[in-house]
C-alpha cells in the first residue's frame, strides 16, 4: 500500500528470459612509469620465464572486447 498522495514505484526492467546475456569486458594495460623499483628499466620489457611483462598482459586478449595498451 502507497501512503496517501504518492504513486506507486514502477516495476524494475527485466530481460527477457530467453536472451542471453554475455557481458564482454574491455581491456586496458597500463605500461607506463618510470620503473624506479626496477633500476629504470621499461616494464613492458622486462622478461619473466622468457616473456614480456606486456605479451603476459595482453595474454587476456581472448577475453576482451577492445583492447588499450596504455604506454
Amino acid at each position: 500500500m502507497t501512503p496517501k498522495g504518492r504513486e506507486p514505484e514502477p516495476e524494475p526492467q527485466r530481460m527477457p528470459e530467453h536472451l542471453p546475456v554475455r557481458i564482454v569486458p574491455d581491456l586496458i594495460v597500463l605500461a607506463g612509469g618510470r620503473g624506479s623499483r626496477l633500476g629504470g628499466a621499461a616494464k613492458p620489457s622486462v622478461a619473466v620465464a622468457g616473456r614480456t611483462l606486456l605479451s603476459r598482459a595482453l595474454d587476456a586478449r581472448a577475453l576482451a572486447g577492445r583492447t588499450v595498451v596504455v604506454g
